[in-house]
Parts: structure tokens; sequence; C-alpha cells
């Protein structure tokens, strides 16, 4: 049933017929949120989260110590215990040692006659909470008069991790629990409160009704049954806002940026769409099962494999991943942007006839091709490739684009980087993307791409590298920046071989050393181990004739370091 159907139900039956009640339903529907909104006007009421309870001493303990702030028991408690500790009190001894002290507490004054005890989160209760008297403990509150059980549980989740539990518990339901009420849907009003108490937050976004709507019926097509995902999704969606300028984003951008941000937070936090895939289906149909962007972009928004939209939600979900934030946000408006560039209104080369396209595809190699010696953004520019070199294919213009011209532009980018670590970074981003490009000649410029934007950042760490040798400077994290900054593997040999030739830039190892000289040296060795595999072993043939040339000082400095790293000499 949907739980706002629940409150006419509970209004009929519960207390006027049945004292013990369940109610059932998955996590994040919304029954915690349901009870304590039924019951807030109600007098009497004491409330437990078995979550965060270690013992049944301390369960106890909870209950009694609210019981008696309402009924003032302990006042009527036998003499003698009214020199012990209250908490040894309570934890000690059991209900019904207190059940007649309580009994006339509760029937002294009209107004005190029912009292509603809430065990909320049973199936999250601690493992030294044994199944058999957690219920034990519920059954003798049932037993005092004017007082009712409501339990709150997600019954699918019990025994989860016990599965003793989970047979303890449906073996004594029966005899606790007189009436189960089964949620399977939450409130349509709470949804509709989470995604409005966001949307008021939201500066940024003018049209705030049609976006509730919208929002509304995505998460009800994809049906979204956990309102805590949503509100996960909805704060997510606020921080996304609060970073970005959506003076540069259109209105329909806007609703793709959107449903991107929730799609990904919902995908990766339900896994609605995870399939594991038959060995024997085509590789199309293991990509879209397995790989989560595609996930996204296949089920979420119906789109092919081929999908600018497989961009904006590979960096939404690059930031919900804490990954290169401030990167990948400007990597975000960047994208935007860039489809805001002149002749913004006229781009789409769609709807051109074959005569204007002729005009824009040469308009795109004489200024973009061969104009090209300055800095651009390089994602954009492989976009709009992409889409030119195609419709050039379609009215067999393709010829026009000449690789010599098209590595030239891209030296001329190369060298007016200006900061070529952070290219470096974004290599593995535009890798990520080579299998939304349309033909083996984008995907082969973009492969050019990132392996001169590699071999420019590894020639200027080297450069940077040997400049403070020469002025007796060392940093370890020159060496770590340098094997650690996205490397492929095919670079791991190449750099090795380039620090054999520069002899690992080591310091003397036979002379004074400072504790930055001897942190540079462990970073070759530890990197020498990490890479072992991605590597050939002319490091193992250069430390043995290092050895060989070395004093004891020297010698005992190498061995401890083989020893550390796990570097082994032939003898």
């Amino acid at each position: 049933m949907n739980i706002d159907e629940l409150t006419n139900l509970l209004d009929k039956e519960f207390i006027n017929v049945y004292k013990n009640i369940l109610i059932n339903g998955s996590w994040g529907i919304g029954k915690t949120y349901f009870v304590k909104e039924y019951l807030k006007n109600k007098k009497n009421i004491i409330y437990t989260q078995l979550f965060g309870i270690d013992s049944i001493e301390n369960l106890k303990l909870n209950i009694y110590m609210q019981i008696n702030k309402i009924t003032g028991f302990l006042k009527k408690a036998n003499k003698e215990l009214s020199g012990l500790n209250v908490s040894y009190l309570f934890a000690s001894f059991s209900l019904p040692y207190f059940e007649g002290d309580i009994n006339k507490s509760l029937t002294k004054k009209a107004q005190s006659k029912k009292l509603i005890i809430v065990i909320d989160d049973l199936e999250r209760k601690s493992a030294n909470i044994p199944m058999e008297e957690l219920l034990g403990i519920i059954e003798e509150f049932s037993k005092i008069e004017n007082t009712y059980i409501i339990i709150i549980a997600n019954e699918n989740e019990i025994g989860n991790i016990n599965e003793d539990d989970r047979n303890t518990y449906f073996s004594f339901k029966e005899k606790i629990i007189e009436k189960t009420f089964n949620i399977t849907s939450y409130s349509t009003d709470a949804r509709r409160n989470i995604i409005n108490n966001s949307l008021e937050k939201i500066a940024n976004i003018d049209d705030k009704e049609n976006t509730l709507c919208y929002i509304e019926e995505f998460l009800a097509k994809h049906k979204i049954l956990n309102l805590r995902t949503i509100e996960k999704a909805m704060k997510f969606l606020e921080f996304i806002f609060q970073e970005i300028d959506t003076n540069e984003i259109k209105e329909n951008e806007i609703k793709i940026l959107i449903i991107s941000v929730l799609a990904v937070v919902i995908e990766k936090t339900e896994n609605l769409y995870y399939k594991e895939t038959d060995t024997k289906k085509d590789k199309l149909s293991q990509m879209i099962m397995n790989d989560f962007i595609q996930r996204v972009v296949s089920n979420y928004f119906k789109e092919l494999v081929i999908s600018e939209k497989r961009i904006i939600v590979k960096i939404i979900s690059d930031i919900y991943d804490d990954t290169e934030i401030n990167d990948n946000f400007e990597r975000l408006m960047n994208y935007f942007k860039g489809e805001h560039s002149s002749d913004d209104e006229d781009k789409n080369l769609f709807y051109k006839s074959k005569e204007d396209l002729e005009l824009a595809i040469q308009d795109f190699y004489e200024n973009s091709i061969l104009k090209l010696n300055t800095f651009f953004d390089i994602d954009m520019w492989l976009k709009k490739f992409t889409e030119v070199n195609y419709y050039a294919g379609i009215i067999n213009k393709n010829n026009w684009f000449g690789e010599e011209e098209i590595e030239m532009a891209i030296n001329n980018y190369i060298e007016n980087i200006p900061n070529i670590e952070k290219e470096k970074r974004n290599n593995t981003y535009r890798l990520y993307h080579l299998d939304q490009y349309i033909d083996d000649t984008t995907k082969r410029i973009c492969s050019l791409v990132n392996r001169k934007i590699s071999d420019k950042y590894i020639e200027d760490l080297v450069c940077k590298i040997k400049s403070e040798k020469t002025n007796n400077k060392y940093d370890e994290m020159n060496v770590i920046n340098l094997f650690e900054s996205n490397i492929e593997k095919n670079e791991i040999q190449k750099i090795v071989d380039i620090l054999e030739e520069n002899k690992y830039f080591l310091p003397n190892l036979n002379d004074n050393l400072t504790e930055k000289s001897w942190g540079f040296t462990h970073a070759i060795w530890r990197n020498m181990e990490l890479k072992n595999q991605d590597r050939d072993k002319k490091f193992e043939k250069f430390v043995k004739n290092l050895l060989e040339s070395s004093d004891d000082i020297g010698k005992y400095r190498i061995k401890s370091l083989n020893n550390q790293y796990h570097i082994t000499i032939d003898e």
C-alpha cells in the first residue's frame, strides 16, 4: 500500500483493535518519518531506535528512562532499591519487576492511560542483542496494561548477517505482532517536499514549478522508491548548481544537466540497471550492462552508445566521486560554452544543405586546422572535428583533412598549453571517450593528442629534475609525479629508459647526503618496485654496477634500499 493510506487504517485499527503492530517496508520509503508525523500530536510516546544500541542492558535503560520520565514509576519502586544507581537498577531488573508500579502510574490519571512505544530499525539491531531476547522484551512491554507497541522494520533485511536471527524472528513473529502493515510506496507529498526544499535553495533555476514536475515524472518513471536516495540526489543537485553559471547554459540543456545529476546519484546508490552479462552476449550488450556511464545514458536517457550525454554524465560522475572537482567543473562549463560559441544559431551541420556543409567544412579546415597556432580547448576541438569529419564523409569531402596538417595543428596546440600537468590529467578522461567517436580517424587523432601531451609532460618534468640536480636540489615529488600522473602502461618503460640514460638522477651515495636527496633516492627505488611488472631489468643491472663501484657506506645504503624495496641483484 501507499504510505498515505496508512493514516486511516491506523486510526481505525491501532489501539481500537490491535495492540502490537508492525509497519514493514523497504529502506527509505518514509516509515519513520510517517510514524513520527502520525504521533506528533499524541501524548506519552516513547521512541527507541535500535541502530546504535549495543546491548540488551542499554536497550532496557533507554526505554525504562523514557517510561519513568512520563510515569514517574520509579518513585513507587521498592524502598530497598532506593539506594542503588538508577542505571544499574534499570539494566539489572526485568520489566515484570516494575510492572505493578508502571501500571499504577499509567492508570493514575486519565490523560496518562495510553503509552505508545515505538521500536525502530528492528533489522539494524546490534549483533550483541540476541533476537530472542529482543522479542522477549517487546512481549513483556505488550503485557502491560494501556501500553501499545509499534515496530518499524524492513523484514527483507532481517537476518542478512545472522540467519539464526531471521529464523527466530519469523518463528516468534505471530506470537508478538498482531497486525502487519506492508508499505510498498512512499508518500508523494514527502517526495515533493524533498524536491521543493532543494529547489528553494537553488537560486539559479528560474522555472521551478516546471522543474519540480519533470523531476517528479523522472522519479516516477524509474520507480525510485527510496526517499533517502531522492534526498541524496537533490542535495548533490544543490551542490552542482552552487558551482555553475547557468547563464552559459541553454534552458533545454539545464534539463539535461539536472537529469544527469539525478541519474548519476540514483544509479550509483541503487544500481537499478546493473546486470551481470552473459559472456556469449555481444560486446555492445556487455558495455551497456557493465559500463556505468553507458548504463546511465542508455537507461535514463534512452540514448545509443554514441551520445554526447556521455560527456556530461562522465563529468558529473567524477565530481560525485570527488575526482578533480575543480577541473571537472571547468570542463563542464567548457562543454556548455562550446555549445554557445560563435555562429551558435547556425552551427548544427545536420540541418545544412550540401553546399553549406562544404562551406562549413572549408571554414573549419582553414580556421581550425591551418591557422591553429594558439592555445584552444582540445576537447571542444575534437568534438567539432568529429562532427565535421563525419559530415565530410557523407558528402565525400573527407579528403580535405590531411593528417600532416592535423598533426601540425596539434603540435602548435601542445606548444601553447599553459598547464601541461592539468592536460596530462585530462588524458584519461579523453581516452575514456574514444568509443563515442564515429570513425577511426578521430580515434587516431585523439590518441595522438594524448601521446603528445604525455611526451611533453614527461619532457618538462625530466628537464625540471635535471635542472634541480644541477643545483644540488632533490624533490621526491618530481619522481612521484613522473610515475603517478595518470600514467599509461606503455609510458612506464619510456620513463624508466629516460631515467636509465641519466643514471636515475641519483646523488652520490658515497658522499654526504641530505634528507631530501635520500628521500629522492627512496622514491626511485620505491617506484622501481611498484612498476616491476611493467619495466625491463636495466635498473637491477645499474644497481649491481653501482654496488661494485661504491665504498662501504655506499654499499650499506644501496643494500638497505634493495632489502626495503625487494630489488634482487644477481650475484
